[in-house]
């Protein structure tokens, strides 16, 4: 039986590769359809649609056991979700800014405050 698992450890690991592969695949994949959903009105349309093309993609190519297309896919995905996060992020710092008070850099303002016991 020793021999029969040593014979097959090969296999075994390249199977577990790609179910390792496959599940974080999947979960990227979910990931970055629940931030889409959350920040579809904050993103642009062609962006949108490349990262839902990578995300299809993804599906798709978890469906078989091609460990290379399943990491490139993931791969591509990676890479849309960093772009529509880094626009998210750029979109909040606009807005922040937008909203802050009038305050100037190394301007002293002077306010009165009351302390609770």
């Amino acid at each position: 039986m020793v021999k029969d698992a040593q014979a097959h450890e090969s296999e075994d690991k390249a199977r577990r590769d790609v179910i390792d592969a496959r599940n974080q695949a999947d979960a990227l994949a979910y990931q970055v359809e629940k931030t889409i959903a959350e920040n579809r009105d904050k993103l642009p349309f062609g962006e949108l649609s490349k990262i839902e093309a990578a995300i299809a993609e993804v599906r798709r190519t978890v469906q078989g056991d091609d460990l290379a297309a399943i990491t490139r896919a993931s791969e591509e995905l990676q890479r849309g979700s960093h772009a529509m996060a880094q626009q998210l992020y750029k979109g909040s710092q606009s807005s922040q800014s937008s909203q802050g008070s009038n305050v100037k850099d190394a301007e002293v303002v002077d306010a009165e405050y009351a302390e609770t016991k």
